[in-house]
């Protein structure tokens, strides 16, 4: 996963009566990196850390096969790096030891500074080539007791630009490379900027023995590494070198001499798994950390030698404790290490482990991978931040007649320190080999993640009483399915004259000049936890050593911390799992960590609490309720020495529980579900009474508490139980879009596994005291499921106003299975995935207007995934069609067929404004435009409507594009000026976000339409449904950019377009009317900035005057997809929280009502001023969510 600590700051409002539609952009954007038409626009850095002690060419090595083993680690190098595939490059650097200068001068230096292997191929290699010839010269090569502290650290002081540890003295300046220095060679030049900050950065050390043991550490050393940890108000978390005990714990292995020619092999004793015969035993044994202590520390990898005997002796294989029986009985066998052949010493593991204490290479290990290295970021303003990168550290230990134990002890507690693993190597083919799998690791990761910015969903916004409702994801590291997610609360306040998004104590938010999360930006319900452990001696706080990938560590500067830690949740900034609900849902557990959550299910037609009993393994239901943190997972093979994929050994590692509370991964991805929130009352102190709804990707619809961000409960559907065991076992991988096949069938990746990820519709009933009377709300699946459930939230009984404690079901339909029609509700079988939000609202025809009826869209069919321009759904697609529902029985009233899947939310129009629904427009994912007539319009004016009974409710095709390219997914939006509606929409898949996707590799000609339907009779016609359907790309819709002819008005045409003339630009949200004019933004995935990690595309402004429309080209503003624009009233002084003397920043909580867009242009607010409601009537609004 990518490790830099900035993420994208994409979301979407609604503000108080403002409904929208979630946006649904593909996370193929965000994980896979894939805009720029490439595997990655940042590339990885590797640097390769040489030890270039005189180690390397002494004949006491005995190295084979002719070459010093110096020259075969420099050929090794060289050689795989050649065989990587045409496609795939890397940065690559190399750092040594320096050569001159006295004994105790012992940094490092820049011998090749890091930059495109494919471009500084030839340098590169010629740097190789140099090194190998002089392999025995003084200038190549370094005293032998040379400790590896200094060494790393000047690879930290070379990553993060600062001096080197001796000021440049024993440099041999005529081979270091003067492009890594800033001031040769005192001080070296980072290679790492804006627009390398997210590639991941690796260093493979490859290590050289001393028969002696590597050299202890100095006194000075540690205070250097000191230093940084107190630059975080942090003690190093273990004792440095200079301290007699208490550094890092380091395995312990034993040196197995033997002589040449002999050989020898070391009883490891029985392995602690059960296989089924010794071959498969001795390939599952390597590294796993099931295994016994011996044989998982010994059995490192394949060159270490490990076998299982072939013996039937009773003594050497067990099979008491195993399954199975006759020919399929299972035996535990015992394990040997073969150490010796020709001569090579071996090493085998005591089980034991030794205090490190002596030496900090492990110590400059764990620092670079959990804080990372400093890199300075100049934003658009000139004001400079920090930001840190995280490295990881491979180890490479090299030897042949003369290993060390402590040493390779050493290297394996670095490796394991860095994040990596330690590989041994006695040979030029095992280097090889080691290379290959660390280089085959590097390539996967960085394949497949690439984008750095790890998005907040850009389709979750909520608000009322000016507090936003933020919903955050972040996907797993390394391609895992187990994501993280939050919801956090923000406010809207005035900074210099402009309403921008504010946290508790009335900072940015966002930081205006890169829309990037203000690194210092405190959300709503976070609290401090820089010491969750009192009893311990020092702070502990809460992220400490819960080894999340990336480490948590705030970007903020120590004076504006203020003593808080940089692992505390407070600031929460841009990392997902600090703060907000997570944090306040994590402390919600009783005695000994016991949940005191309130976790719901489905069963026989009511809600219940759910148990034990509905997982097949019980520790599946504690990983639900927080009390079992899941394993650590992976992908679940991997690149084994030998060339080939084996099974993961380390998918059994269970991830840290903290020291406090439930565990820390507690709160799922948001990803398209949108926080709804429903007002109860007004509470005694003046403000309003509600509670948030939304759906997460950990198998949870959560209500969530506002004042406190506490969960009041949560839901899980009966058909998501079989997903938790993904969720806990962290695999298999997540198969993104352009993981390439083999890779993926390698690894036996999986398409990400959704829950309740689509948005929630609502319907509520106030009474003359507004209070709530009865709320129903209906959450979707979307690449969840293909079920709605619909769900009780009204008033406890007796209670008006006052939130219940538990929902209660009013029903479930649709289809339980993604595939199969055999149990779905009847009439539901051509219900696909539940994309479209449910509206609600009444319908004069039905019942007199006395029960609120449900309308929402088929829905996805997977036709749809099909990455072509050409529309490539039959009519046997699901989703072709529109339901109409009794909201509170679930009985079926009509269902509308259309010519595609209707995937986007419907939109509702009360055209005569009496409380009840006329018209619903529907949109198709085949570019059709449909009318469902609920009323008919009466009179000379044609300004009421008379309701059509039920038996009379029609469908009418009024509009379609004449390509079968272009795609309709989002909601159309109306809005009706006398009998004319206008209907706005654009054309564009949301789904398809890539370069490499259709709408840019085949490029489609988008436009945005707004058409005019005339919902009457006009002329000679006697029937509305013989008319015939427009042609939305005929000559009937002027051309914005020609404007009306002379004397024209809007209704002379049937609406107008606009062609969006950048390659592959699409529109992927619905638009919004407001002023007499027409919002929208469009995407597209190439022109965003190379900067800040990764080229998201380019997100555009439109705003086109709705009656006289005029050629707009767009307004640049931002990377990533869009905000959709919404146009809100609020009262800023509402929410009753604002921030009070010292400690707060500059925004100011005014008394002002503002009518502004958000999302016009990000999240720099344009003004609006309302055209007087007799010029524009507005869609019947169904998401009330302020109704206070």
């Amino acid at each position: 996963m990518n490790n830099c600590f900035r993420y994208f700051f994409i979301s979407l409002m609604a503000l108080t009566m403002t409904p929208f539609l979630a946006l649904a952009e593909d996370i193929d954007l965000f994980a896979s990196g894939l805009t720029a038409g490439s595997a990655s626009s940042s590339l990885p850095n590797v640097i390769f850390v040489l030890d270039n002690t005189s180690n390397w060419s002494r004949q006491s090595q005995k190295w084979p096969e002719g070459a010093q083993q110096g020259q075969s680690e420099v050929a090794a190098i060289k050689n795989t790096l050649a065989a990587l595939p045409p496609d795939v490059d890397l940065n690559v650097g190399l750092f040594e030891y320096t050569t001159l200068g006295t004994a105790n001068q012992d940094g490092g230096y820049v011998r090749f500074d890091l930059q495109p292997y494919k471009a500084a191929q030839g340098a590169f290699n010629a740097t190789l080539d140099e090194i190998y010839e002089g392999i025995n010269d003084p200038a190549e090569k370094r005293n032998s007791n040379s400790s590896l502290g200094n060494l790393v650290a000047d690879v930290y002081h070379y990553l993060a630009g600062e001096a080197q540890i001796f000021n440049g003295a024993g440099t041999p300046s005529a081979l270091a490379d003067a492009d890594g220095y800033a001031m040769p060679w005192g001080r070296f030049a980072s290679p790492l900027n804006s627009e390398s900050l997210c590639a991941e950065t690796y260093i493979i050390f490859i290590g050289n023995p001393d028969s002696n043991g590597p050299e202890t550490d100095t006194t000075s050393n540690s205070s250097v590494l000191a230093g940084l940890y107190s630059e975080f108000n942090m003690n190093p978390p273990a004792a440095l070198a200079g301290a007699s005990s208490g550094g890092l714990s380091m395995p312990q292995y034993q040196t197995v001499s033997v002589s040449s020619g002999s050989s020898n092999q070391v009883d490891l004793g029985l392995s602690a798994q059960c296989y089924s015969e010794p071959s498969i035993c001795s390939s599952a044994i390597v590294a796993n950390p099931l295994e016994t202590a011996e044989v998982e520390g010994a059995c490192v990898d394949a060159a270490a030698g490990c076998f299982c005997s072939t013996s039937n002796k009773t003594a050497d294989r067990r099979k008491e404790d195993c399954p199975g029986n006759g020919n399929s009985q299972q035996y535990q066998y015992r394990v040997f290490q073969s150490v010796g052949a020709g001569g090579v010493d071996g090493h085998a593991a005591t089980g034991a482990e030794i205090d490190g204490v002596a030496y900090n290479f492990d110590d400059w290990t764990k620092f670079l991978k959990e804080f990372g290295v400093p890199v300075a970021v100049v934003d658009d303003d000139g004001s400079t931040e920090i930001y840190r990168s995280q490295v990881t550290t491979y180890t490479v230990d090299v030897y042949n007649a003369k290993p060390n134990a402590l040493h390779s002890s050493l290297l394996d507690s670095a490796a394991e320190q860095g994040g990596g693993y330690r590989q041994s190597a006695t040979n030029a083919a095992e280097i090889e080999a080691a290379l290959g799998r660390i280089f085959g690791d590097i390539i996967d990761i960085n394949t497949s993640f690439a984008a750095v910015t790890l998005p907040l969903s850009s389709t979750n916004r909520a608000q009322a009483d000016n507090r936003v409702f933020v919903g955050m994801f972040r996907p797993g590291a390394d391609r895992k399915p187990r994501w993280l997610g939050n919801l956090k609360q923000y406010q809207l306040a005035v900074f210099n004259g402009q309403v921008e998004l504010a946290d508790v104590a009335l900072e940015r938010a966002i930081n205006p000049q890169t829309g990037f999360a203000q690194s210092c930006a405190t959300s709503f319900w976070t609290s401090d936890t820089s010491d969750v452990n009192v009893a311990l001696e020092g702070n502990q706080p809460y992220f400490e050593g819960l080894a999340l990938d990336p480490n948590p560590v705030s970007a903020c500067s120590p004076s504006r911390l203020g003593g808080r830690s940089v692992l505390s949740d407070s600031p929460d900034g841009p990392f997902v799992e600090k703060g907000g609900a997570a944090q306040q849902i994590r402390n919600q557990s009783g005695p000994g960590g016991a949940s005191s959550r309130v976790i719901l299910t489905e069963s026989g037609g009511a809600i219940r609490a759910v148990d034990v009993n509905d997982f097949t393994e019980s520790v599946y239901y504690r990983y639900l309720l927080g009390e079992d943190p899941g394993l650590r997972g992976g992908d679940a093979k991997i690149l084994l020495s030998s060339g080939s994929y084996g099974a993961n050994p380390n998918l059994g590692v269970v991830e840290q529980m903290p020291e406090t509370g439930l565990r820390a991964t507690i709160h799922g991805d948001i990803v398209h579900s949108r926080p709804l929130t429903v007002s109860y009352g007004t509470k005694p102190d003046g403000g309003t009474l509600f509670r948030v709804f939304y759906g997460g990707n950990d198998g949870l619809f959560r209500s969530l508490n506002p004042d406190s961000g506490a969960e009041d409960w949560a839901f899980i559907a009966p058909e998501h139980y079989a997903g938790i065991e993904r969720q806990y076992r962290n695999t298999p991988s997540v198969d993104y879009f352009g993981l390439a096949a083999s890779l993926s069938t390698s690894i036996e990746a999986q398409k990400k596994a959704y829950f309740f990820d689509g948005s929630t519709g609502v319907h509520a009933t106030y009474n003359n005291a507004n209070e709530l009377t009865t709320a129903y709300i209906f959450p979707t699946m979307r690449r969840g499921g293909r079920m709605v459930y619909g769900l009780d939230v009204s008033p406890s009984q007796g209670e008006a106003g006052q939130p219940p404690d538990a929902p209660a079901l009013l029903w479930k339909l649709g289809c339980p299975s993604p595939t199969q029609d055999s149990q779905c509700t009847p009439g539901f079988t051509n219900i696909g995935q539940t994309w479209s939000t449910p509206v609600v609202g009444f319908v004069e025809g039905y019942l007199g207007g006395g029960s609120p009826v449900l309308i929402m869209g088929g829905g996805w069919d997977s036709c749809l995934d099909v990455d072509a321009a050409t529309y490539a759904c039959s009519d046997a697609a699901k989703g072709n069609s529109v339901y109409l529902v009794d909201a509170e029985l679930g009985v079926l009233l009509a269902e509308f067929p259309t010519d595609a899947p209707v995937v986007a939310e419907v939109e509702p129009l009360d055209i005569d404004f009496d409380g009840n629904i006329d018209f619903v427009y529907v949109a198709d994912a085949a570019g059709g435009l449909y009318r469902i007539a609920l009323s008919q319009l009466q009179g000379s004016s044609l300004t009421s409507a008379a309701a059509l009974d039920e038996s009379a409710w029609f469908i009418q095709k009024i509009a379609s594009v004449s390509s079968s390219s272009k795609r309709f997914m989002s909601r159309p939006v109306a809005g009706a000026v006398g009998a004319h509606v206008f209907i706005t929409l654009g054309s564009g898949d949301r789904e398809r976000p890539l370069k490499l996707n259709y709408p840019y590799a085949q490029q489609v000609d988008n436009r945005f339409y707004a058409f005019i339907d005339r919902p009457y009779l006009q002329g000679d016609e006697v029937d509305l449904k013989a008319r015939q359907t427009i042609n939305l790309d005929g000559d009937t819709l002027v051309n914005a950019a020609q404007g009306l002819a002379s004397g024209a008005v809007i209704t002379d045409y049937d609406g107008w377009y606009i062609d969006l003339l950048d390659r592959g630009e699409q529109v992927v949200n619905q638009s919004a009317i407001g002023g007499g004019y027409v919002f929208f933004n469009t995407f597209q995935p190439d022109g965003g900035g190379a900067g800040m990690c990764a080229n998201l595309g380019a997100a555009k402004a439109y705003r086109v005057p709705l009656f006289s429309p005029e050629n707009d080209l767009g307004q640049k503003f931002g990377e990533g997809i869009p905000i959709p624009p919404i146009i809100v009233t609020v009262d800023l002084d509402s929410n009753g929280s604002s921030c009070f003397g010292a400690g707060c920043g500059s925004g100011e909580v005014t008394e002002d009502v503002v009518t502004v867009c958000i999302g016009c242009k990000g999240f720099d607010p344009v003004e609006i001023k309302p055209l007087s409601a007799d010029q524009l009537t507005e869609a019947f609004r169904v998401e009330n969510i302020d109704r206070l």
